[in-house]
């Protein structure tokens, strides 16, 4: 058996003016969306579109459509590395309760 764990991706290549954010969770976190959008209004981003997906075993696969306040437009590399950073400790402070 193949055991996938949790992954934050980014992807700039597939929308001209924001960033694709991609979130896979091996099991799903009751109301991590909530923790989720918080970080983003944390992180000044606005959510364009916003799309949660089951996946077998109980996972959950977020993807979302970002884009930068400040800029009204894709995010930096910097800006994507706190992001990632925030999301990440989120996650494992869910998984730790």
């Amino acid at each position: 058996d193949v055991v996938h764990g949790d992954e934050i991706g980014f992807s700039n290549d597939l929308d001209n003016e924001s960033t694709m954010m991609f979130i896979t969770l091996a099991k799903g976190v009751p109301m991590i969306m909530s923790e989720i959008t918080t970080a983003f209004k944390r992180h000044q981003l606005t959510v364009i579109r916003a799309q949660v997906e089951p996946l077998v075993d109980d996972g959950e696969k977020h993807t979302y459509l970002l884009s930068s306040i400040k800029t009204g437009t894709k995010l930096s590399d910097m800006e994507r590395s706190r992001l990632r950073e925030d999301i990440d400790a989120i996650i494992k402070d869910e998984r730790n309760g």
